[in-house]
């Protein structure tokens, strides 16, 4: 949580509902330090911490992003695909309702490119509810320096969306 590096080598506070991920590629620094570049899963929610362990350990329940009715899924994607398109005001951006994507994956692809303060870093990552997430994205995107990163990265979203499509076995739409 943010003011964290006060009690760096503690045990600082951490938010309750936590990323989990697959660590695909890292790289031990001089200093002793590592970076990681992770592949974000899903989201979990500590259910307890495991004590007397020199790194932190916790016992966590998973919570699955997509166990909407497929209408619901339909509404929200519809939902978030026209409130992007309106808060950019742009001709130049085009979507396809009838397309299939993760709502939760994109929202967090985008929640993760903006400039985000720390409080409004965890919010996002906090929020488990893919309604939830959609609307918070929305809300950040009536500021204009988000909407103006937004443009600046959508080239990558088209890439993003491909890829969603491969990692569910079919081949990308072209």
């Amino acid at each position: 949580l943010p003011g964290w590096e006060a009690d760096y080598n503690g045990r600082p506070a951490v938010a309750e509902v936590v990323g989990l991920g697959r660590i695909v590629k890292d790289r031990l620094n001089p200093d002793g330090t590592s970076d990681i570049v992770l592949h974000g899963l899903l989201r979990g929610e500590i259910v307890s911490e495991v004590p007397g362990r020199e790194f932190r350990v916790a016992r966590i329940a998973p919570h699955a992003d997509d166990d909407r009715h497929p209408a619901e899924t339909f509404r929200l994607r519809r939902e978030l695909m026209r409130g992007i398109a309106g808060r950019l005001r742009s001709r130049g951006f085009n979507f396809d309702l009838t397309a299939s994507f993760d709502i939760g994956a994109l929202a967090d692809r985008i929640a993760a490119a903006l400039d985000l303060e720390p409080a409004e870093r965890v919010e996002a990552l906090q929020a488990v509810d893919v309604g939830e997430r959609a609307a918070l994205l929305l809300r950040l995107l009536a500021e204009r320096k988000h909407r103006q990163l937004l443009v600046e990265i959508m080239p990558s979203l088209h890439s993003f969306s491909l890829s969603l499509e491969r990692g569910r076995g079919s081949e990308p739409r072209r």
